[in-house]
């Protein structure tokens, strides 16, 4: 009797794992189910350059949204940000603020200079502003730690932004 109920359970399991509807096999929502980020937004595909990438399997970037629009993050160019580090030196960087929650990032490269970011933002520092920064720039208070280096400006952190003047 033990060998009865052994068998019928090996081949329950055997038929469970082998199912086209099991859940290991079944990947037809096109998700990619390894990102470990629960709070996640699909990126647009509104270019053609996205289209094309999307009809050849790519299904895009998966990314954390602004709280404040729901979308990507709108950064815009600010100037210059001036950083203390944990050592006590300056860094200056260029500065982005998101429009919405004004989220800043501060980068090495200018993401506006073609001759700069062919390799991406290089260094960089996230960090969160209490005013809406002109376009003179902003001095931080505190002691940040610098990122990076990154190496592009779409993928990572990068990818739940878009970047404009």
């Amino acid at each position: 009797m033990k060998k009865f109920i052994s068998l019928v359970f090996s081949l329950l399991l055997l038929i469970s794992i082998s199912s086209p509807t099991s859940a290991s096999t079944n990947h037809t929502d096109n998700h990619n189910h390894d990102i470990e980020h629960h709070n996640h937004a699909h990126e647009s595909f509104s270019d053609t350059s996205k289209s094309k990438k999307k009809q050849d399997g790519d299904f895009g970037v998966l990314y954390v949204p602004c709280p404040e629009t729901g979308t990507k993050h709108q950064m815009k160019a600010r100037g210059t940000g001036k950083h203390t580090l944990t050592n006590g030196s300056t860094w200056i960087g260029n500065l982005y603020q998101c429009s919405g929650c004004l989220m800043t990032l501060t980068t090495y490269y200018n993401y506006f200079n073609s001759g700069e970011r062919p390799n991406g933002p290089g260094k960089y520092i996230l960090a969160s502003a209490p005013v809406f920064v002109s376009p003179a720039g902003y001095v931080f208070s505190g002691r940040y730690t610098l990122s990076g280096p990154a190496t592009s400006w779409i993928t990572g952190v990068f990818g739940s932004m878009s970047f404009s003047y």
